[in-house]
């Protein structure tokens, strides 16, 4: 939501009419102006704003103008195509564009989505809106057919038309969807294929990962592809080699990586695969492959013996006009509740040069914490007190300014811990809740891990049911038992109404939940932090203790720190504790 406020004398009848609409109870029978619910028994003044409808709220101790985001508003056209712009990559990465209709036509609609370039594939190529589906949004998946060969970026366009009877959706121009293809890197003209499936680690515990290889073109005679472990102390591969002939050229198969545990502690140790390829084909003969290289982990295990206390954070705590930290309202929040992983939202600071981000992230948690950002106008990321050893990203298929982003992380005991970072859309949320669950899975399924889970961020929910219905049994999610602040308040929010942020555990991780103690408050679930409760701030005040001020307990947080300015929302924290032998 954008937010504008005013503090020239000359608004404040403004200010007056706008506070007192927003807390009555029925809305007023003034002819001229119109009012519309913004709460429970709440009435809020809608204005006109530079051409946009907007509304006049109490926002703390001023005036709030609220504008929906142009994303929550419906355009003009009875039917749009979003987004406008697309990246999608030979390999690694495919997208979404979605049909909105936004009237129930009265006759069939069918929507037709055609490519310039015949190597951009869509998936269907067609759709048929009906009286009965038109408010359901559709789907079009779009990817990029590699073309083996090292060519550079692919720009094309794809275009969008409607045919029908009806004459609201006749009248509709062509949509046109730029797509941008990424190379893929790889010049396919010794005909191999090597695939390295998940991330290219082993563990002295016996983790494998694979390593597929096959064929585009039918070799004249065998082709075999030799594999050589270039430190058999730390990384054996099997079988030692693989044989391509007849019919079968083009069937996947695989090398298998194991771990070997030297019995030593001597931390992750590198090696790598050579492969090589042997045939009486003279296409095939001269074939050279990269090197792989992989990395074995210690199972020795660094950290020692004993407990270990490791505090998540969900941190969609920007302020000011930039939705960035540099305001530093956020940064006296995280120096106060001392993160070991937080999942950030809206990951901007400074110019958003890598030095801006290095400089806010070892300034604001210390010089040994890592971090990993992701793409995107708004971008999600995760920093780290512990290593991270493997970090990406997974295109939404509902936003394009920002993804889910991921991190391999190596906590304390057996099991590296996978971490998402997630800002879902205001509205389809319900969308993207299925396809991420999906990817979390394959993820682990390609690394053949068994992780612990973490999953945290502003998910913009109005119900926490929702959640539970969606991420269920591979999160552990509670309709009653959850995060509070002192009053116990478990919305996030700026206005508190909404459950919009979420710190989800694994069950495995979940029944390592620890309390969390601050001051004279113990949170069993995980807690809201809003520092305005802690200031006592008209309101906002704690209801235990007299409502005594308790900012001692969070220093340097000011008290006004998560009411300042376009404050995004409220952080939260959950703690577990790890046992090591």
């Amino acid at each position: 939501m954008k937010r504008f406020f005013f503090s020239n004398a000359c608004l404040m009848a403004l200010f007056f009419t706008a506070l007192w609409t927003a807390s009555c109870h029925e809305p007023t029978s003034d002819d001229e102006k119109i009012y519309v619910p913004c709460g429970e028994n709440q009435f809020c003044e809608q204005i006109t704003f530079e051409g946009q409808l907007c509304y006049l709220m109490p926002c703390g101790e001023d005036t709030c103008l609220v504008c929906p985001e142009p994303s929550d508003e419906k355009a003009e056209a009875v039917s749009t195509v979003t987004p406008e712009t697309i990246v999608v990559s030979e390999v690694f990465q495919d997208a979404v564009i979605h049909i909105t209709n936004y009237q129930a036509p009265e006759a069939a609609v069918t929507v037709h989505a055609v490519s310039q370039n015949p190597r951009i594939q869509l998936e269907p190529a067609t759709i048929t809106i009906t009286p009965d589906n038109w408010e359901e949004v559709q789907p079009i998946q779009v990817s990029c057919q590699d073309d083996g060969a090292k060519n550079g970026v692919l720009n094309t366009n794809l275009s969008v038309s409607y045919t029908t009877e009806d004459q609201s959706y006749a009248q509709l121009s062509t949509q046109t969807v730029q797509v941008t293809c990424l190379d893929d890197g790889a010049d396919l003209v010794d005909h191999v294929h090597v695939t390295k499936y998940g991330t290219m680690e082993t563990d002295e515990s016996g983790k494998s990962v694979k390593i597929g290889i096959r064929l585009d073109k039918q070799p004249e005679a065998s082709v075999i592809v030799h594999a050589v472990s270039t430190d058999t102390t730390e990384g054996s591969v099997s079988p030692d080699s693989i044989v391509f002939g007849g019919q079968d050229y083009h069937q996947e198969q695989f090398f298998t990586v194991r771990g070997v545990d030297d019995n030593e502690i001597d931390g992750n140790q590198p090696y790598a695969i050579q492969l090589s390829v042997e045939s009486k084909d003279a296409v095939y003969a001269n074939t050279s492959l990269e090197e792989i290289a992989l990395t074995n982990r210690d199972n020795e295990d660094a950290y020692g013996p004993g407990k270990y206390t490791i505090r998540f954070m969900a941190a969609n705590i920007t302020s000011g006009s930039k939705q960035s930290y540099d305001e530093g309202h956020g940064i006296r929040i995280f120096q106060a509740l001392k993160p070991d992983i937080v999942l950030i939202q809206e990951f901007k600071y400074g110019n958003d040069t890598d030095a801006d981000i290095s400089k806010f992230v070892h300034e604001t948690f210390g010089a040994s914490y890592e971090y990993y950002r992701g793409t995107g106008s708004i971008p999600n990321g995760i920093i780290s007190r512990y290593p991270i050893i493997d970090s990406g990203g997974w295109s939404s298929n509902v936003v394009s300014d920002r993804r889910w982003e991921w991190a391999v992380i190596d906590i304390p005991g057996s099991k590296n811990l996978l971490a998402v970072s997630l800002h879902l859309h205001t509205d389809d949320n319900a969308q993207e809740m299925t396809p991420l669950i999906t990817k979390i899975k394959s993820k682990m399924n390609l690394d053949a891990t068994e992780y612990y889970l973490v999953a945290g961020g502003d998910f913009n929910t109005k119900k926490r049911s929702n959640v539970a219905k969606k991420f269920e049994p591979t999160f552990s999610v509670s309709t009653t038992h959850y995060p509070v602040d002192q009053n116990g308040n478990g919305n996030t929010n700026a206005r508190r109404a909404n459950p919009y942020d979420w710190v989800l555990f694994s069950p495995d991780l979940d029944k390592l939940e620890t309390d969390i103690v601050i001051g004279k408050h113990t949170y069993p679930d995980g807690h809201v932090f809003d520092s305005r409760v802690y200031g006592g701030v008209k309101g906002y005040k704690c209801s235990e203790h007299g409502g005594a001020n308790e900012l001692e307990d969070v220093t340097p947080v000011l008290g006004a720190d998560s009411g300042s300015t376009n404050m995004q929302h409220m952080a939260v924290i959950r703690d577990v504790q790890i046992v090591v032998p």
